[in-house]
């Protein structure tokens, strides 16, 4: 990582969601599960906003949606704002 760019989160084999953290920490804030059941809010710093991240019952985590509609299966910024421009 160069700090610029956010890594795909993935679950690993359906047991648990890893840390999710840029190496600058500026545009994507740490994504950690609670207590193994949940995970909390994803804020993307440009405005554009994921809703909570939940595990439905513990097994697997539904890909996230932004508020304007867009998907964000995997997130990754390539710059401060490409997000809010690729679909």
């Amino acid at each position: 990582m160069d700090g610029q760019e956010c890594p795909s989160y993935t679950r690993m084999d359906g047991q648990e969601c890893p840390s999710y953290t840029r190496m600058d920490g500026q545009e994507c804030p740490s994504y950690t599960r609670m207590d193994g059941q949940e995970c909390p809010s994803y804020t993307w710093m440009d405005g554009q906003e994921c809703p909570s991240y939940t595990r439905m019952d513990g097994q697997e985590c539904p890909s996230y949606t932004r508020m304007d509609g867009q998907e964000c299966p995997s997130y990754t910024r390539q710059t401060p704002r490409s997000a809010a421009e690729v679909h």
